[in-house]
């Protein structure tokens, strides 16, 4: 998988008339012989937007490339953001694990001493050693409540900064879009791939081989609900492109 900036394969849309897209259409393909390109990707339900371009890349190869903004697994990815979003009850969770730890500490420190106290009474010759004991304990306590606080402040800190980069890309995300691509020589279609590409409005795209068998699939069957085998391609990518995405925000932030 790699990340796609706009236009980075460099191809300039050009002047290519109409024909070699019209190729295209009438041609099949060795996994989907049953069917013309056109009978089996044009007039979808499943696809809200779809685009034929024609042009040229830069070795001058004329290419004809099919766009399908597909609906099933858009909304695979916005489910997937919407439950990555941390909640208010995630935050209160970890108000009431620091709170319990705290407690803790100091319930522990506390019967230390005590039990401390209580020999020095009953031993008066350890009184010196049973101090110093008590002072060590209470040094620890300090340090391991500030360790406590210390850590608390960095969860809060990483859960606002989840929350903010779930509501930005839930904001700057596009689409799942199903791509095909063909050469064309000697005014014959040559089939290249499939992709799926995710796009993330400034950040750019991050596309990926997508099966055509799937893309086949999916197409026969134009559910607006995801396929298994979709379901799988879309769902094995975007969770990593998510975390990674995350990771490198929280990295940006002062």
């Amino acid at each position: 998988m790699k990340k796609i900036l706009p236009l980075a394969f460099l191809a300039i849309i050009s002047g290519c008339s109409d024909s070699n897209i019209d190729l295209v259409k009438k041609s099949t393909n060795p996994y989907w012989e049953d069917y013309t390109v056109s009978q089996l990707l044009d007039n979808r339900e499943q696809c809200e937007k779809i685009e034929w371009k024609s042009f040229s890349d830069k070795n001058e190869r004329d290419l004809v490339e099919y766009n399908c903004k597909l609906n099933p697994a858009t909304d695979l990815v916005k489910n997937h953001i919407t439950k990555s979003r941390p909640n208010d009850e995630n935050a209160e969770e970890l108000l009431q694990k620091k709170n319990f730890s705290e407690n803790d500490l100091l319930e522990t420190a506390n019967r230390t001493i005590a039990r401390t106290k209580e020999r020095i009474q009953n031993y008066p010759e350890d009184t010196e050693k049973g101090l110093q004991f008590i002072q060590r304990i209470q040094t620890e306590l300090e340090d391991s409540l500030k360790r406590l606080n210390e850590d608390y402040e960095t969860l809060v800190r990483k859960h606002k900064l989840e929350q903010a980069f779930s509501d930005l890309t839930a904001d700057r995300f596009e689409g799942v879009f199903e791509s095909h691509q063909w050469v064309i020589r000697n005014k014959n279609p040559s089939f290249q791939g499939s992709f799926l590409t995710f796009k993330i409005k400034d950040e750019g795209e991050y596309s990926l081989s997508y099966d055509p068998k799937v893309a086949y699939k999916t197409a026969i069957e134009d559910s607006d609900k995801a396929n298994s085998a979709l379901e799988w391609a879309t769902m094995m990518n975007w969770p990593q492109i998510y975390r990674n995405r995350l990771q490198e925000y929280i990295k940006q932030q002062p």
